[in-house]
């Protein structure tokens, strides 16, 4: 461990491989097995993806909701235009 790194996230891409394993109680679940796929950017940005390929411990906050705040305004103004029949 070389130290601790703030920064932000970084673009983590597979290739499409996955494991189909079976959890202590039987259930199954799947395990992203692929390789990451290089990224240009996390090269040129400090991100989280660079930092700890080179050895670091990395902190990065993150917020839970993902909504695309401007395309989800739009989409509702052309959905209330829509006349439903019921």
């Amino acid at each position: 461990m070389k130290g601790l790194k703030f920064c932000e996230q970084g673009i983590s891409a597979y290739d499409d491989a996955y494991d189909k394993r079976i959890d202590p109680f039987g259930r199954e679940y799947f395990w992203i097995s692929g390789h990451m796929i290089e990224d240009e950017y996390n090269e040129a940005h400090e991100t989280d993806v660079k930092w700890n390929r080179e050895g670091y411990i990395t902190v990065t906050p993150l917020k839970w909701n993902q909504t695309a705040g401007v395309e989800a305004f739009s989409a509702k103004c052309k959905i209330e235009q829509i006349k439903l029949h019921f």
